[in-house]
């Protein structure tokens, strides 16, 4: 079967009932150790020989997260997507790239990461990248709504080449897009 396969993604992100309910999905992240042994367990069993990563949500503070990222780390994953919305919000707040920005900025994270969130457009992706310096990104709901994001691959990957020129786009300058960006939703104890 491995002949058939490039690798094994653990999505524990998912926060849907039905995953949740039988101990998959987000609720891997609420049992770090056991997310830790099943992810060395298939590094130990596959990892010479296919990619083996895991996709997870933020937790509540940015010191959570990185403990988790590096016990995945340590667990020996190959690469970590990351979505900046906790497991409770799902899409009912915009991502915070932000904090995929700031967990990069340690420098101690040492394995790629990719992102998602509020990726929409070729343009969204580019924005991303570029704030992010992450290594990737992953979509999910832009995908769906929208197949054709596929098209313009390279040029949401080129960050050294603006995706829309100035003179087309107003909004194009770096400035302009790193002012939108969502800042920190407080949590209902820290009001």
């Amino acid at each position: 079967m491995l002949p058939d396969i490039s690798g094994v993604d653990v999505n524990m992100g998912c926060p849907k009932s039905f995953s949740v309910s039988g101990g998959m999905g987000s609720a891997l992240m609420k049992t770090p150790e056991k997310a830790y042994e099943i992810m060395r367990a298939l590094v130990e069993k596959f990892g010479d020989k296919i990619s083996v990563s895991c996709k997870i949500r933020v937790l509540r503070t940015d010191q959570e997260t990185f403990r988790y990222i590096k016990l995945m780390q340590k667990a020996g994953v190959h690469w970590i997507s990351i979505h900046p919305r906790t497991a409770a919000e799902e899409t009912r707040v915009p991502a915070r790239w932000y904090t995929i920005k700031k967990l990069l900025e340690t420098g101690e994270i040492s394995i790629p990461v990719l992102g998602s969130g509020d990726l929409f457009s070729p343009r969204d992706v580019h924005k991303y990248l570029s704030y992010t310096s992450a290594h990737g990104c992953i979509l999910a709901r832009g995908a769906i709504h929208n197949p054709g994001i596929f098209k313009l691959k390279q040029a949401m990957l080129d960050l050294a080449t603006p995706l829309i020129s100035a003179k087309d786009d107003q909004s194009a300058d770096e400035d302009d897009w790193k002012e939108s960006i969502v800042e920190p939703v407080m949590d209902e104890e820290q009001n």
